[in-house]
């Protein structure tokens, strides 16, 4: 072992270390009686004589040294553990390096660590790479020092301190770390991060983040430059003050910071200071002020943000207090006496005319958002941006404060803290290019109307069966922006859309259509107000059922015929159980006595004495049969006189079926129509010498019954005045002759 020239025990040797306390107060470095170098593997210690293993990574110093020689720690070992007061590390430049840890943020390998409730530390002149972190400050460090250091390529901090009181980081540079400098875990008091250069660290690179109560105090983030930190993926910012418990009176002043992803972001603050700072370039946001109280920001020059919001005080900020700062877009931000910012960026020059007061539109009534589009011009410089308030009043920012349209002619704010049925107005400013303000233009007004509008649907009622016409209806009100809109839904799989926009609120479908099947049915109903908001109401089951018998289906022929049969209360069908009409069932001489009684409104006549030998008293059309037979009840002409006379009875035939010459007869008689005696036939199967022929050629004139004959014959040119009369023609028959009203559609 070589003596190196030692110094007298107790004396200050010209170049003995030495370090300026916190306190101002100068300390010689005890180095003892002799000085040794002690060379063991790669390291080289500068100072008192240590035991055997000195020079060993991960070894603890007590005392002050002097490194003389880079230090290499192999995989899991920590650089150099510091467990003692009053202790400089002077590394001289060199670099203390190791593997890149794994483990958390807070966990070793260190680079240079400083065990708990240390005093008077000095870490300068050192390099640190390659560790979890590089240097790293326990909780309750007091009056400690890093400066003049490098720390590059941590996984976690560069300098991490992880709670006490008059530390100071000064004069380092931190670079390509996850954080650089970060102030983390418990509370931190009289704090001094100055003078470094922070710069391509990839989450953030000044941080104050504490969790501890009570909240750290006073601490001073000044004339540091802060570069390039940040990214997309990992967000972060160049300054942060933030933590769960929050802190007070911090000062952040006369930084430079540019190029980072978010430029400084005030969290949960009280009383914070940003002052005198540039903030430039930021990729997204210039300065956020998040749940922060009380911040004040004064003097700052924040421009270039990328995406246009170079001030940004979130809705949770209370008292964002500001005054001569530059920028171009405040957002929910204002200098004393200013909109926005008091100046921006890059004034144009020559302008000496402000914008026109901006001419501002809204909507009358609004519900969840209010919009407004306004406009202003300036035909020197340009138009810059426009700042927008909402108030109570006109001009007034009491309910929404000014924040910048970046650029744009219209704005959008929602409205939870606005008051149902309250008036609000709409308040904007112009600048132009030469940062001069226009005068205020203000809206007409908007009313807030958050409450959708009752709705009650009165028709059809649940489980309805409807056929015809279906009446929609609906009881429906709005008593603050008043009714806009009612739209029936009608649906069965596919749905019929019916809106109406004034009262009543009622729409009809005619159910009797092709295109409307029998079926089940639900009714909903959508009801909109004028300030756009919307209320449902249903489903109501209901059935559409206009085929009232199983066998004469919408798709028949004749079902018009036998519906308005049915409607006439002409015919019941000729089953109840199931309904049946028995429309291809040939029409019998009673049935028809009575079918055309009932279509001419006549009643039953129980005459006394039968008028014919073959339907007595008992039969079941009796009564009809005798209506039919009776003169006096059709003017004096009866429409049958029967079918045959046997010496003195008369014959009625009632189980014969009906002809449709016999039909004619039957039809025009009890209708008060006479014979026509046309010269030339219009069926070539009825001459002129046809007992029925007048008959069949009056049902067939189209004139004689208002435009529509009750027949146009079995084809285009025969009647077939020997064919029985089915049911479902009979049903058409009667309804054209005596004018029933039938679906038509």
């Amino acid at each position: 072992m070589e003596r190196t020239q030692g110094w007298q025990e107790g004396a200050a040797p010209q170049g003995a270390p030495h370090e300026l306390t916190p306190h101002g107060r100068f300390r010689a470095a005890t180095l003892g009686i002799v000085g040794m170098v002690v060379c063991f593997g790669a390291v080289v210690w500068s100072g008192k004589a240590w035991a055997f293993d000195q020079g060993v990574p991960g070894q603890t110093i007590t005392e002050s040294v002097t490194l003389t020689q880079d230090v290499t720690a192999p995989v899991g070992v920590n650089g150099i553990m510091i467990d003692g007061d009053d202790v400089v590390l002077d590394g001289g430049g060199h670099l203390i390096s190791g593997p890149l840890g794994s483990a958390g943020s807070g966990d070793p390998p260190w680079g240079i660590y400083v065990a708990p409730n240390r005093r008077n530390v000095v870490i300068r002149n050192v390099r640190v790479s390659g560790f979890n972190n590089a240097i790293w400050l326990d909780t309750g460090a007091q009056d400690c020092i890093v400066e003049n250091c490098q720390m590059t390529a941590s996984r976690w901090h560069g300098v991490a301190l992880a709670g006490g009181s008059g530390n100071i980081v000064r004069n380092c540079t931190a670079q390509y770390n996850h954080r650089g400098i970060e102030l983390r875990g418990q509370a931190h008091h009289d704090t001094i991060v100055e003078g470094n250069v922070v710069e391509n660290n990839s989450e953030g690179g000044i941080a104050l983040y504490t969790d501890a109560t009570p909240v750290s105090t006073a601490v001073t983030i000044r004339n540091n430059l802060v570069r390039y930190n940040g990214s997309y993926e990992t967000g972060g910012a160049g300054i942060t003050l933030d933590g769960t418990a929050g802190h007070s009176g911090s000062v952040v002043s006369g930084n430079t910071v540019t190029g980072n992803y978010n430029g400084i972001l005030v969290g949960s603050s009280q009383g914070a200071l940003v002052e005198g700072n540039t903030i430039t370039e930021s990729v997204s946001v210039g300065f956020q002020v998040g749940t922060a109280t009380d911040t004040t920001l004064r003097g700052n020059r924040i421009c270039g943000s990328g995406w246009l919001r170079d001030v940004w005080p979130v809705w949770g900020a209370v008292r964002t207090y500001g005054e001569n700062n530059t920028c171009d877009y405040a957002l929910w931000f204002h200098d004393a006496g200013s909109y926005g910012c008091t100046a921006c960026c890059n004034p144009a020059s020559g302008d000496t005319t402000p914008p026109t007061a901006p001419v501002v539109s809204d909507d009358r009534f609004v519900s969840f958002d209010t919009w407004a589009r306004f406009a202003a011009t300036d035909a020197e410089s340009g138009i810059l941006d426009f700042q927008c308030a909402i108030g109570s009043s006109p001009g007034s920012d009491d309910t929404h404060k000014w924040t910048s349209s970046r650029g744009y002619t219209g704005a959008s704010v929602g409205t939870d803290v606005m008051t149902e049925g309250a008036t609000y107005y709409w308040s904007v400013a112009a600048r132009n290019r030469a940062c001069l303000w226009s005068e205020v233009g203000v809206s007409d007004g908007f009313i807030v109307d958050k409450t959708p509008p009752t709705v009650t649907i009165l028709s059809p009622a649940p489980g309805a069966t409807v056929r015809g016409v279906l009446t929609l209806r609906a009881s429906v009100s709005d008593t603050v922006s008043g009714v806009a809109s009612v739209t029936f839904w009608v649906e069965d799989g596919s749905y019929r859309e019916f809106r109406v926009t004034s009262p009543p609120y009622e729409a009809s479908l005619e159910t009797r259509g092709l295109y409307v099947p029998d079926g089940q049915y639900s009714l909903r109903i959508r009801t909109d107000d004028l300030a756009g908001n919307s209320e449902w109401a249903g489903p109501v089951p209901f059935k559409i059922r206009n085929a009232t018998f199983d066998d004469v289906a919408k798709s028949h022929t004749f079902w018009r015929y036998v519906e308005a049969l049915v409607d006439a209360t002409v015919t019941s069908g000729c089953n109840a159980s199931p309904p049946l009409y028995c429309p291809n069932n040939p029409v019998k001489r009673d049935q028809m006595a009575k079918l055309l009684c009932a279509a001419a409104g006549k009643t039953r006549l129980d005459a006394t004495t039968p008028t014919f030998a073959d339907v007595p008293k008992t039969h079941q059309f009796y009564g009809c049969i005798e209506r039919l037979a009776d003169a006096a009840s059709w003017g004096g002409n009866p429409p049958t006189s029967g079918c045959k006379v046997v010496g003195t009875a008369r014959y009625y035939c009632p189980n014969e079926n009906v002809t449709r010459a016999q039909m004619a007869k039957f039809l025009c008689i009890a209708t008060g129509k006479t014979w026509l005696g046309r010269a030339t036939p219009t069926f070539s199967d009825v001459p002129t010498s046809h007992t029925f022929y007048g008959w069949i050629e009056r049902l067939a004139h189209a004139a004689s019954w208002g435009g529509t004959a009750p027949t146009s014959g079995c084809t285009a040119t025969k009647y077939c005045p020997d064919a029985s009369v089915h049911r479902d023609q009979m049903a058409k028959f009667l309804v054209l002759a005596f004018g029933l009203p039938y679906y038509e559609g």
